[in-house]
């Protein structure tokens, strides 16, 4: 999804990235907005790591007419750890997540089965 908030085509898949603190409305007037990183214990770049590792973002959804709801997200599912979350008309995965203090994270948001 690009910042001009247009709606996909139906059924289809959208992409978006946001930065720390900023928002974005979906297409059916919720709003998704990108609160913190939680926690990064993923293995730095050009570093053999016995574990990949996780990192945990915590997010919030907000209906277009109801209160919000926190949930987090991680890059990895090991240890049954969320990478998406269903909510409202919308299945929202962890596309990626960059590196360091503040990253940017890409979500891929489809229709909810």
């Amino acid at each position: 999804m690009t910042t001009d908030n247009a709606p996909p085509p139906a059924g289809e898949s959208i992409t978006l990235a946001l930065d720390i603190g900023a928002s974005a409305k979906l297409p059916d007037g919720s709003q998704l907005t990108y609160m913190v990183l939680v926690n990064d214990s993923r293995c730095p770049p050009d570093v053999q790591c016995i574990w990949a590792g996780n990192a945990e973002i915590r997010v919030r959804w907000t209906p277009k007419n109801g209160n919000g709801k926190d949930f987090s997200l991680n890059t990895t599912p090991v240890g049954g750890k969320a990478t998406s979350a269903t909510l409202g008309a919308f299945e929202i995965h962890l596309h990626s997540l960059e590196r360091g203090i503040a990253p940017a994270a890409t979500f891929e948001i489809r229709p909810a089965r």
